[in-house]
Order: C-alpha cells, then structure tokens, then sequence
C-alpha cells in the first residue's frame, strides 16, 4: 500500500464518511428513554457529535436552539450538510449551530458563537472517555444546563468480531485473527494520556455521577450483528487506533495495512466455513458483538 493510500483513507475517516457508514448505531430502546426524559423542550446540545448520530434522533424535540459542538471540523460538516438537507426537505424548523473546538472550552467557544443559551439536554456519543470527566460533569451541570436538564452518555467499547457459523474451532480462528489486529494497532492510543479506557469498559461505573447529579440512572445491551466482512473492516478503520497508527506507519518504507491482513485472513477463515457448510449467513459470515451503555443524570 502507498503512502498516498494511506492519506486517502485518513481523509475519508476524517471528513466523517467512513464513521458514518460504519460504526454501529444506539439501540433503540436508549434513544427512547432520552426523548422521554426531553419532550417539548426549547435547546439541546450534542457534545462531541461527529456525524450527528445522536443528534439526528432526538433534534426534533426541540423548538428553538440545537447545537453541534465536535473537535474535528471535517466530521461535523457531515452533521451540517445533513442539517441543512433536513432544512431543504422542510423538516426541521430549528435552528442549528455548529461550534467546532475543543469542549473543555465548550462556555468560551458559545460565546465565540453568540450562544447565550442554556441547554434542557446535553448529549456525549461515544466520546466521554477521552474527555476530563469530572471537570465536564460539573462544567455541564453549572454552567451548561437549564435547571431541570438532563445530561445522557451513550457509549460502547471496541467492538468483538466472531464468526457467524456453527464451527467453533474455525471460529477461534477469527478470535485470533482479531486479537492480532488490536495487538499490533491500538498501543498507541492505550497509551495516550486522554483515554480512559477502564471506564469505557465498564460502562463508566466508577464515575461519580451522583457528587454532581441527584437522580443516576443506568442502562446497558449487548447487539450480536450479522456483518459482512467489508462493515467489519469499515469499522475497524474508523477505530481512533487505527487512525493513529496508520498517520504514525503509513509513509514507512514497506508499510502494510493492517485492516488488509486482517481481511485476508478473514476471508481464508470464511472460505473454510463455505466449504463445511457451517456458515449461518453467507452474505454476512462474521458477527459483530458490541456491549452498549447509557448514562442519564438529571
């Protein structure tokens, strides 16, 4: 693979397109339980929205203000461009703002923005783990929410890929495969110092949510998806350790990438499972394992 390669799908992971595509979406059941705790509400704002994953289940709650903040200005003109299409087709009737920057600095960038709003619900997608959590809890509290507000967390760690066939020791094959891949690619971002990973892990149990909120309420579901083995590679490139290594290997004389060995050997596994005949699905030959939480304070 060329290095030029390897910028076109840093750009594609960054501009949104890739993580739009690919990552898995909120269960239902969490999206209901936010709107319930949100309805006939004024302004809400969506911390770290990416492509608005969140946002566009839950903006149309909302009769005046909703916001997109999100560090990556090529992410969120996913989230704008899919605004403005809701504008279009009439929609959305709401206003929407886009407040690009870092969210520790959330109060300085509204303002930067002339948004003197507070907010009856504040969404974080899959993002609160990189961020200083109790700084951002109280910041929330105090300083972003209307009295009365409600703050929801939905998160997941790194998916689990398996095969979707009845041959468990071809599927021990694809459990190896995937460990290799995470092995030689996440180092890298399980080290950086932002990441807490623990808590990501645990659907954020050790956080203290209740020193800053009165009512905690807690939610959690496991999704077992059919996949095709190019979702499963799509997903892996929107990974943050994937992204970091390739920007930190790909310009390396002799660089390989890893998401393509990782296919090739997938498929060798799933070519075996065609020829027993232990295959579930042969369209979709792996399954995707992903552990959801959600997180409602009010």
């Amino acid at each position: 693979m060329n290095p030029s390669d390897t910028t076109t799908k840093q750009a594609d992971r960054y501009s949104g397109q890739v993580y739009e595509q690919f990552r898995p979406r909120y269960p239902q059941r969490f999206i209901d339980k936010i709107r319930s705790e949100a309805s006939n509400k004024k302004n809400y704002l969506d911390i770290a929205t990416g492509t608005g994953q969140v946002l566009f289940e839950l903006y149309d709650l909302f009769s005046s203000l909703v916001v997109a903040q999100d560090l990556s200005e090529s992410m969120m003109a996913v989230t704008q461009q899919k605004a403005e299409q809701l504008k279009q087709e009439g929609k959305a009737d709401q206003e929407f703002k886009f407040v690009p920057g870092d969210v520790h600095n959330i109060v300085e960038l509204l303002a930067k923005e002339k948004i003197e709003e507070k907010f009856d619900l504040v969404t974080i997608g899959e993002a609160f783990h990189w961020l200083k959590m109790e700084y951002m809890l109280e910041l929330i509290k105090e300083k972003l929410l209307e009295k009365g507000g409600s703050l929801a967390i939905l998160s997941y760690p790194a998916p689990t890929f398996g095969l979707n066939s009845k041959d468990e020791e071809l599927n021990k094959e694809i459990l190896k495969a995937f460990q290799e891949y995470k092995d030689s690619t996440h180092s890298d971002s399980r080290s950086d110092p932002r990441l807490n990973l623990e808590a990501l892990q645990n659907g954020y149990l050790n956080v203290p949510f209740n020193k800053y909120f009165d009512k905690v309420e807690r939610d959690t579901e496991e999704t077992n998806v059919p996949s095709s083995v190019e979702a499963v590679i799509g997903n892996l490139r929107s990974w943050t350790g994937y992204v970091q290594y390739v920007q930190k290997h790909g310009s390396e004389p002799g660089y390989i990438d890893p998401a393509e060995v990782l296919r090739e050997k997938m498929e060798k596994v799933v070519e075996k499972a065609k020829e027993n005949g232990s295959l579930l699905d042969q369209d979709k030959p792996l399954l995707r394992t992903v552990i959801f939480s959600l997180v409602i304070c009010t």
